[in-house]
């Protein structure tokens, strides 16, 4: 027979009859029943696999399109970056537009984002000017350099956060970034690849993205905003942002490359590079869908070292010893940094739970995984009849909401075990 831990307790509330048949709950008694578990466990096993999927896409199309750009700028000399950023971003807005208006998974709240028009703003410039300069870094440097210089961004976000924000960060976090930031500047010393335009666009698309993630992070601390309705709003005054840049540095030698070429092979590549952003960006959404906005952000961490050292592998790019040393500090820095990151944000987000709820000190509360609860445990609950158990049990009550029926009951405390 397995063994069984208890592992955490909370407040649960449940209907009971009332007339003189009802239920008495004794201790120790079993409340999941194998039906229900199961039915909860084919769910999670089936939003398990759409979460994996989701990776896998969003993995093979990001780095298919870091590759393929860089294809373009090395190999065809189609040298125009912010045209393909352009391309891509309009991809954007029909991706996420289809969503909202066609496939109607997602909700747009219009007056919502009208009160927001000024971070929405301010949003899409940084989007504009942060993906323009990384795709421009591209061109003057490896993918392999430009993203160990864009696994910097850390140092930024700190930086930035407590400025701002007045955040406070763990001794962990900031010897990690340290420790990246050391990285870096190693990598970057007497580099064969080294290009000074091309490490200040890198560090300017840092810079963007770094104060990105702060203001979408305060968009999206309004429950009337997600991530896809932001996107939407923002795509458009993003690629207006950029056409004066694309019209001012590209416009004349895309017309001599397309006279030079012909115009169908331009239309052809900037379709091709539309097609993968298009889907790239719905795969972004998804991935954030199943997973969380937290755990994207680690496998995206992730998808930086495996494009350093694929683009090392497929474009033969030329380090010295000492670069290769500061970038496996740098690869090994930015996976501790995620590591506690990831760590930290799950804490603040149990946190979080445990404000929502605002349960009296009386009795000890722990907040229970869903995937714990749904899955493959067994549900025990214990009664309490003391006077102070009760009177606790009908504070919560009304501190939980719950609704004052004569058959509604709360049930004080729910002891979960689960196999070892």
């Amino acid at each position: 027979m397995a063994n069984y831990a208890k592992s955490t307790i909370e407040y649960i509330t449940e209907d009971f009859p009332t007339n003189d048949g009802e239920k008495d709950i004794k201790k120790d008694e079993l409340v999941a029943t194998p039906s229900s578990t199961s039915t909860h466990t084919a769910t999670a096993k089936g939003i398990s696999l759409y979460a994996v999927g989701s990776v896998l896409v969003w993995m093979v199309l990001n780095i298919t399109l870091q590759f393929y750009n860089k294809y373009l700028f090395s190999v065809e000399n189609f040298k125009f970056p912010v045209l393909i950023i352009m391309c891509g971003t309009t991809a954007t807005f029909l991706g996420t537009a289809s969503l909202v208006y066609i496939f109607k998974l997602s909700e747009l709240n219009s007056k919502e984002l009208q009160n927001q028009w000024r971070m929405i703003f301010f949003l899409a410039i940084l989007h504009g000017v942060g993906a323009a300069s990384e795709n421009i870094s591209i061109v003057h440097i490896s993918i392999s350099l430009n993203q160990v210089i864009k696994a910097t961004g850390p140092a930024f976000t700190l930086v930035l956060s407590r400025i701002f924000e007045g955040k406070h960060y763990s001794l962990a976090l900031v010897l990690s970034t340290i420790v990246v930031v050391f990285g870096a500047v190693l990598t970057v010393f007497r580099n064969p690849e080294f290009n000074f335009f091309g490490f200040i666009t890198a560090a300017i698309s840092t810079l963007m993205s770094a104060c990105q993630s702060i203001v979408i992070g305060k968009l999206l601390m309004n429950p009337k905003l997600n991530a896809t309705s932001i996107a939407l709003a923002s795509a458009l005054p993003s690629v207006a942002t950029i056409l004066p840049v694309f019209v001012y540095s590209e416009m004349e030698d895309l017309i001599e490359h397309g006279n030079a070429n012909g115009v169908g092979k331009i239309v052809t590549t900037v379709t091709i590079i539309s097609i993968i952003a298009f889907f790239y960006n719905l795969s972004h959404l998804w991935l954030i869908k199943y997973t969380s906005a937290h755990l994207s952000m680690l496998i995206g961490n992730c998808k930086v070292v495996i494009l350093v050292f694929l683009s090392m592998l497929v474009f033969h790019t030329a380090f010295l010893p000492i670069n290769l040393v500061g970038m496996v500090l740098a690869v090994i820095g930015f996976i501790v940094y995620s590591y506690f990151k990831y760590r930290e944000n799950q804490h603040q987000h149990q946190h979080q739970q445990y404000e929502k709820l605002d349960i009296s000190s009386d009795i000890e509360l722990t907040l229970v995984p869903e995937k714990i609860v749904k899955g493959d445990s067994i549900l025990v609950t214990e009664d309490y009849s003391s006077e102070r158990d009760e009177e606790s049990v009908n504070t919560n009550r009304e501190k939980l909401k719950s609704p004052e029926k004569k058959d509604h009951k709360i049930v004080p405390k729910k002891v979960v075990y689960h196999k070892d």
